[in-house]
């Protein structure tokens, strides 16, 4: 028992001798801890950069003050909707974090307290502060007018200054939104009359065999400044008979980017019109040369319309220019140059003179269709102008139905802003009146491309000088526009801000998928500008800087003319918009996809004329009243390439040769007829699908007397032989 109890105490004893050791550690290293902490200072802020951040930012901090230790903490009160990623010791006297800033953080001032690892703290009340993201400013707009699209279904029409609808019930909800006002005063979109407008429509319909919208449901509302024009707007599109209602915007400015000049001594080098050379060039070129030497190939015959508003008339070099004006109203140039719009319709029709420029297309007839022009306010009594270029395109429309519609090219010269503030976001006008986040709206401009490319219409639109990669927003649908992006010019970049290279994407511009060709984009050689040369006056400048989208669709512009010329010429049907676009990117020299995003090919006419022709061919002969024709070998084919027929007209009794009408451009009489030769053979080397007619006349009296006496005297002749 005594063994038991002394065995008890010392192991109690021995228990309790380790818990005093290991209480006297403890405390002893607590306390030097504790006298450690009151020895350092504490830590304090003096300021923090940034101070002020928005919801939804991502920022890095800079938080300045003094005895910051290494793995000091930081935090906010209150805490929510502050995420601190990461904070980085620089010294005692900096700290750097990264937070993020929810997009739902409450709105108002933080605390923010630094923890050094001694459990110190310092915090400076109201130090940080979170902000709501401003509205954003309204674009560019007019303060008094909307423009309407009334549903596709409805037949709104203008009749005595008050709308009407003569289909459906549209204009239902209208009354309600516009007596808020004091007045307002309806227009058309333009002045085009309605019924070439629905001729237009039943056209394109015809064509497609789809629905083509109506451009006579397109209206403008005028009212009185000092209303909300967006709320209007809004209020207008919530109605179930209209599609959109938006403010009118203002002009955006055209898509070319900086006049920058080369500072790498390539400017003697560039000072050449190299898109007009072969494909297999240095930079490669379009082969307008090619198409030069081939029957339309210069563009005779197909009429360029350029839509924008800078243009000089007067330029020594552009000879078309004078009297191209086809908007009747008065054109305003919102940025008061007259080099933008000589530029563009320079690369297209300058003249094939021997001095200065040379025109892709020089044979063309040219257009001119100003989108900012004056219109009547009967309310005002006065003259105001606006931007229209939806009005613009109907005008082009109209003047190719006004001139039997020969082939027809539109060229929009115009870009459209995605943002609402004019920051950059360019990109192809038919996304007019769409803001960003917003998908393609079906607006005006889209329906007008759609009107004319339904009547066979090409119509070319500048992609826009933005960098903005398209295929990251939703669009409507394709258009049938030919959408152009800009390419690189000289290997390596003739521009230090641009080091892009021959056919790879110029930084600056849009892409996307639905890009289709790419035209030179910096160091075009064009008439304008002056930095080239401009010893003469205005009407002799010239530029080897003209760049972007607006360098680059002229380009694109010119080689649609060239081929729809050659097709004209050799007597073949007018390619479709569509076959159109697929034969030039087909035919195209590849993009260089060393730079991301998709522009696509550069037009190649010698491929593209080859492609474009038939390797059999047709011809349809006939005859006026009073002969007949004869062919060998026998019409209407089919004829390989390059065989000879020979066409022989047989006049009727009474009747004489006049002479050959219909594709005249590809056949040669090879035996000019004499006076009164009963027949005529000529010779035509097929090339084409054509159409050729022998015309006859009536012999004159006198003539007719004189061969009824010979018949007569032919009769006598062969009785008294006979005998």
């Amino acid at each position: 028992m005594e063994r038991i109890r002394a065995k008890v105490f010392w192991t109690r004893l021995s228990v309790t001798i380790v818990l005093l050791i290991l209480i006297s550690t403890f405390s002893f290293g607590t306390f030097e801890r504790v006298a450690e902490a009151q020895m350092l200072p504490l830590p304090t802020i003096a300021s923090i950069s940034p101070n002020v951040a928005e919801q939804g930012q991502t920022l890095e901090l800079s938080i300045s003050g003094m005895h910051f230790i290494d793995g000091a903490e930081l935090s906010f009160f209150p805490p929510i909707g502050v995420t601190i990623n990461s904070v980085k010791f620089v010294s005692p006297m900096e700290l750097r974090a990264n937070i993020v800033i929810a997009k739902d953080a409450p709105i108002g001032s933080r605390d923010v307290t630094v923890t050094n690892p001694d459990w110190h703290s310092g915090t400076l009340r109201g130090g940080f502060t979170v902000k709501a993201v401003p509205a954003p400013l309204p674009p560019p707009t007019e303060e008094d007018l909307i423009e309407v699209m009334f549903a596709p279904d409805s037949k709104v029409r203008l009749r005595d200054g008050a709308l009407v609808d003569l289909a459906t019930n549209a204009l239902a909800g209208i009354d309600g939104v516009l007596q808020k006002l004091e007045w307002f005063e309806w227009y058309r979109i333009c002045d085009v009359p309605e019924e070439r407008l629905d001729e237009i429509q039943a056209r394109g319909e015809a064509n497609t065999g789809k629905p083509v919208y109506n451009l006579n449901n397109i209206y403008r509302l005028r009212i009185p400044k000092g209303h909300d024009v967006w709320a209007v707007s809004k209020e207008l599109e919530a109605l179930p008979g209209i599609m959109l209602a938006r403010p009118v915007p203002k002009p955006v400015p055209l898509p070319t980017p900086p006049n920058y000049v080369a500072t790498n001594g390539t400017i003697t080098q560039r000072a050449t019109q190299g898109y007009l050379r072969p494909a297999s060039s240095t930079p490669v070129g379009i082969d307008a040369d090619y198409a030069w030497t081939q029957p339309g190939g210069d563009g005779a015959g197909v009429t360029v319309c350029e839509l924008e508003y800078s243009w000089n008339y007067n330029h020594a070099d552009i000879t078309k220019a004078l009297g191209s004006q086809i908007n009747p109203n008065t054109i305003v140039d919102p940025f008061s140059d007259n080099n933008h719009g000589t530029a563009v319709i320079g690369e297209l029709v300058s003249n094939n003179n021997g001095w200065g420029a040379t025109g892709i297309c020089y044979g063309a007839s040219l257009r001119t269709c100003g989108t900012n022009y004056y219109f009547y306010s009967g309310y005002y009594r006065r003259f105001d102008y606006s931007w229209n270029p939806a009005g613009a395109i109907i005008y082009a429309i109209n003047d190719a139905l006004s001139n039997q519609w020969p082939p027809y090219v539109i060229l929009l010269e115009q870009q459209w802003d995605y943002t609402l503030t004019l920051s950059g976001r360019l990109i192809p006008i038919e996304w007019y009146e769409t803001y960003s986040p917003q998908s393609q709206r079906f607006n005006p401009v889209y329906a007008a491309i759609v009107n004319a490319v339904s009547n066979g219409i090409y119509v070319v639109e500048a992609g826009g000088n933005g960098n903005v990669n398209t295929d990251s927003l939703t669009w409507y649908g394709d258009s049938g526009a030919i959408i152009v992006g800009a390419g690189g010019a000289y290997p390596g970049g003739a521009y230090p801000e641009w080091p892009e290279g021959d056919l790879q994407r110029v930084s600056f511009s849009s892409y996307g998928s639905r890009f289709d060709l790419q035209g030179w984009g910096e160091d075009v050689v064009t008439t304008g500008y002056g930095d080239l040369y401009d010893a003469e006056g205005v009407n002799y400048r010239y530029t080897d800087t003209f760049s972007g989208t607006s360098s680059a669709s002229p380009i694109v512009a010119g080689a649609v003319a060239v081929v729809a010329g050659d097709c004209l010429a050799l007597g073949l049907p007018p390619l479709s918009p569509a076959a159109m676009r697929s034969l030039l990117v087909t035919t195209g020299t590849p993009q260089n996809l060393s730079v991301a995003g998709n522009i696509g090919p550069r037009p190649d006419l010698a491929r593209a004329l080859l492609a474009s022709r038939p390797t059999q061919s047709y011809l349809t002969a006939g005859s006026s009243v009073g002969g007949r024709v004869t062919v060998n070998p026998p019409a209407p084919g089919p004829y390989a390439a390059g065989t000879v027929v020979t066409l022989t007209a047989i006049p009727n009794a009474g009747y004489q040769f006049q002479g050959w009408s219909g594709s005249e451009a590809l056949w040669q009489q090879q035996n000019p007829p004499l006076a009164f030769s009963p027949t005529i053979t000529i010779t035509i080397n097929i090339n084409g699908n054509y159409t050729v007619t022998a015309n006859f006349t009536r012999n004159p009296p006198l003539l007719e007397r004189l061969y009824t006496l010979w018949d007569t005297f032919w009769e006598w002749l062969q009785r008294l032989v006979l005998r």
